[in-house]
């Protein structure tokens, strides 16, 4: 008995047949377990071919028809010839694989057949084929170029041998179970590598600052900036008055006892100080470098008072000048700035010299404009009228005298009256710390009048004594820096400023800034009205060549070129644009918040303003009036706020926004008139602050809806009670006054009220009576009160409507 099968080198086929054999290769499926291994197996069926089902074994013999191919095939008896199991290698096989399509064609897998009876050896066989065939399906992913059993395949498979090379050359499948992760590059890992914890802490370390142990708050503060004095986050702050009941955000203002206990909560000492006046933000005006030039200059003397003292009246005889006239109602409506020329009076110690005088208002609108001239200014002149005493602007001018650091010297004016007590003036000057030398003090008072100039000489010899013991100099051999007194828009000028000249000296063509504004000096005119080329320290002079009105109070520097002087306006505007911005975020949100509320009751109404006024002072006067209006209900609303006279692109605004123009001693453009009477637009003309608050307050409280208050008519006793079909009626009698029909009335019974609400039926011996005046008997009805007893006391009133005023803020 020969094997079923060995090695495929055994065959004696010839070449034709070898080839052949090799040619229909790639469509058998090579048994992949061991050739020595199958050929050692004794009676199994050889497996080497797809259709090889016809070898018969040697030992048992088993039917033909055990391994029969499907009916569905063709049948395929010739592949027979391929078997290579066999050693006898018939010639007629060559005709088999003539066909070249053959070749290439992968056949169809035949179906198992149906195997009906079970020979022994069946379960062992199955047994080894199935984990030869787990095997195979595990294996068949992972192709290996067996280069040993193709290395003799000649050309005519050089497709088949492609194929199988580009299978070979793919890329092996990743193994189940191992991840590979691709290496991040280095510089990646640097960049996007997060510090550590300690490095963090470090950093914080490093960059929080140090919490000071004491800080100064000189009034109200918003939480950003006491979050930065403090050196602490903004959320803590707002967190810790969250938890104490203080709603607020960042922007919002504290008020000085909240801040001082916010700063005590972090264990920081709060200082409070006054807010710095005016007068300390003023520069220095001599410098080191002006030491070796310096010159004595005139002094700068600053006239204060309450209204109507006698301020204007008293500068007036010094300069021999009407200039109270001129004022509207005689009140000073701006500063004036006035050099007077003194000469040597033989009657006296006097000497000749030059003083220059600012007047100040006295009205208690022009606060501003008062600390304006007591920073610029060498000597206080306070005036105080002797038959008046000390007044609140009196008081306030000594605050800013004193905040100044200038020295005061009082003149008690309206000596000449009968009601004149000066000695009553003095013991009440004395309650601000301003003691008269008479009695050890070192304040200088002189009685005056200004009426028939009684002791003006006097109080001109102490002046120039106190300005010669402040020894005032300055260098006129600078440029010139001085400050604003005041400025307006001209119409046929342009924009104006009178500038006070403290250091150098002003020439024409100068290049100069005043705050946000520049420009070149083009004309000059002193306070006489005459053209001059040059202002020397301390003296007064207009000045034409703005590109714009400056800022009363603003500083001026003249410089080299024009181009610096732009440059520094430019920064000064931005600078002032982020101060505004801030100031207006940090009110708007507390004014926000508040008006919110009221709007949505409907309680809250508005009052439009576009105010135009002669000079920037008067502007600031009105605008800090109407700040001190009560504005509970009704809010006042300034659109436009400007220096000069009223055009038609102001009317235009108004009559858009329903606005009422405010004109403050300026005139109206030409068509500016004609085109607010066609417009419907309200213009007000003043020239007296007075009358102005007044209108504005008196509009306020007409928008204001009327307030119902009871007017008492008559009281009524009840004196009996009668039932009636529809109720009960009152048999009454009037005390007092009368009762009406229709009248509103409130039944009284001890201190309790019983009833309020309308009378319904008024009769007079069972007839309807319109009213019953006292000392008659009549029936009332109320409609839904019907309880009377005997004792009641009913009040008839009316309700009428009464106009609302203001209440305060």
């Amino acid at each position: 008995d020969r094997p079923a099968s060995g090695p495929r080198n055994d065959s004696g086929s010839s070449d034709s047949s070898e080839e052949s054999s090799r040619a229909v290769r790639p469509v058998l499926k090579r048994d992949r377990t061991d050739a020595g291994s199958a050929s050692s197996t004794v009676g199994r069926p050889s497996r080497t071919a797809v259709g090889a089902g016809t070898a018969a074994p040697s030992a048992p013999p088993k039917p033909a028809t055990e391994l029969r191919r499907p009916p569905s095939r063709p049948p395929d008896n010739d592949l027979a010839g391929t078997d290579t199991s066999s050693d006898s290698d018939d010639g007629d096989d060559e005709g088999t694989f003539s066909d070249p399509s053959s070749e290439l064609r992968r056949p169809t897998p035949p179906r198992p057949p149906k195997r009906h009876d079970r020979v022994p050896g069946d379960e062992d066989e199955e047994q080894e084929i199935r984990p030869k065939k787990v095997a195979k399906t595990k294996r068949q992913r992972v192709i290996i170029d067996d280069d040993d059993d193709f290395e003799d395949v000649d050309s005519n498979s050089s497709e088949v041998t492609t194929e199988q090379i580009n299978i070979s050359l793919m890329r092996p499948p990743k193994p189940k179970g191992q991840r590979q992760s691709k290496p991040a590059p280095t510089t990646k890992k640097t960049k996007t590598r997060s510090p550590s914890r300690r490095e963090r802490r470090e950093r914080r370390q490093e960059v929080a600052p140090e919490r000071p142990e004491m800080i100064v708050l000189t009034g109200g503060i918003s939480v950003h900036d006491l979050a930065d004095q403090l050196a602490v986050p903004q959320t803590e702050i707002i967190k810790l008055l969250f938890f104490k009941g203080i709603a607020t955000n960042v922007n919002q203002t504290l008020d000085m006892p909240t801040a001082e206990m916010v700063a005590q909560e972090f264990e920081v000492e709060a200082v409070t100080a006054e807010e710095a006046p005016e007068a300390r933000k003023v520069t220095q005006m001599v410098g080191d470098e002006d030491t070796g030039s310096l010159q004595p200059r005139p002094p700068v003397v600053t006239i204060m008072g309450h209204v109507d003292h006698g301020k204007t009246s008293l500068l007036d005889y010094i300069r021999q000048a009407k200039v109270t006239e001129g004022e509207a109602g005689g009140i000073t409506q701006h500063i004036g700035a006035y050099h007077v020329d003194l000469k040597s009076n033989p009657h006296s110690d006097r000497k000749s010299g030059q003083i220059v005088f600012l007047d100040t208002p006295g009205h208690e609108a022009f606060t501003a404009m008062r600390a304006r001239g007591t920073r610029v200014t060498d000597i206080a002149v306070l005036v105080v009228a002797a038959d008046d005493g000390v007044r609140p602007q009196t008081i306030e001018a000594i605050s800013h005298a004193k905040a100044a650091g200038v020295p005061i010297v009082v003149a008690i004016n309206k000596i000449d009256k009968e009601a004149a007590n000066p000695d009553r003036v003095k013991q009440e000057l004395m309650e601000y710390e301003l003691v008269p030398e008479e009695y050890g003090g070192d304040t200088i008072m002189v009685p005056v009048s200004a009426l028939t100039g009684e002791n003006v000489d006097t109080i001109l010899e102490m002046l120039l004594l106190v300005s010669e013991i402040e020894d005032l100099q300055a260098n006129p051999d600078r440029l010139a820096k001085g400050t604003v007194i005041e400025a307006h828009l001209d119409k046929a000028r342009g924009p104006v400023a009178t500038l006070l000249v403290q250091n150098g000296t002003l020439k024409i063509g100068d290049a100069f800034s005043a705050g946000p504004v520049f420009g070149r000096v083009k004309a000059m005119v002193d306070d006489r009205g005459n053209r001059s080329q040059a202002a020397l320290p301390s003296f007064a002079v207009e000045v034409l060549g703005l590109n714009d009105v400056p800022p009363a109070g603003e500083e001026f520097q003249v410089y080299a070129d024009e181009r610096d002087a732009r440059i520094a306006a430019e920064e000064k505007a931005i600078e002032q644009r982020q101060s505004r911005l801030q100031q207006t975020m940090a009110s708007r949100r507390v004014t926000l918040n508040s008006l919110s509320e009221k709007a949505k009751e409907g309680d809250l109404k508005e009052l439009n303003l576009i105010l135009k006024a002669d000079v920037q002072g008067s502007l600031e006067a009105i605008l800090g009036s109407l700040q001190q209006l009560p504005q509970n209900e009704v809010q006042i609303r300034v659109l436009m706020a400007a220096p000069g006279e009223i055009s038609e692109t102001d009317v235009d605004l108004a009559a858009a926004s329903g606005a009422v123009i405010i004109a403050f001693n300026t005139t109206l453009a030409s068509g500016a008139r004609q085109s607010a009477d066609n417009l419907g637009v309200d213009v007000r003309d003043y020239d007296i602050i007075y009358k102005l608050l007044e209108d504005i307050e008196g509009a306020m409280e007409g928008l204001l809806e009327p307030e119902l208050v009871e007017e008492a008519l008559g009281k009524v006793e009840v004196r009996a009670v009668f039932p009636v079909r529809k109720g009960t009626v009152a048999g009454c009698y009037v005390l007092s006054g009368k009762v009406t029909r229709n009248c509103k009335v409130r039944v009284t019974r001890g201190q309790e009220v019983m009833y309020e609400g309308n009378l319904d039926s008024l009769k007079r011996m069972k007839e309807d009576a319109r009213e019953v005046n006292s000392g008659f008997e009549c029936g009332v009805a109320v409609g839904g009160f019907n309880d009377w007893k005997e004792g009641d006391i009913i009040d008839a009133f009316k309700l009428i409507s009464q106009r609302r005023t203001l209440a305060p803020a």
